[in-house]
């Protein structure tokens, strides 16, 4: 896998939240991601412009799990 060569070593992914098949709510991510532990989370988003495609990818990684609670959570 491509996003293994990130890392000293093998690791193993798991596809928690597919937007196109589980959902696009805050809620629905909420309901597969919260209390899941370590999580890299990818986004990408498929924007036309000027009738070209564009692509953005963001991502974001924590050590934490991810609360129900609302708020913003510091992840030294």
């Amino acid at each position: 896998m491509l996003i293994n060569r990130l890392f000293q070593r093998e690791k193993k992914w798991l596809l928690i939240c597919k937007p196109t098949e589980d959902g696009f709510d805050v809620n629905d991510f909420h309901r597969l991601y919260n209390n899941r532990g370590t999580t890299l989370t990818l986004i990408q988003i498929r924007n036309y412009l000027h009738m070209k495609k564009h692509d953005s990818i963001f991502d974001g990684y924590t050590t934490k799990p991810w609360p129900s609670q609302h708020g913003f959570y510091h992840d030294p």
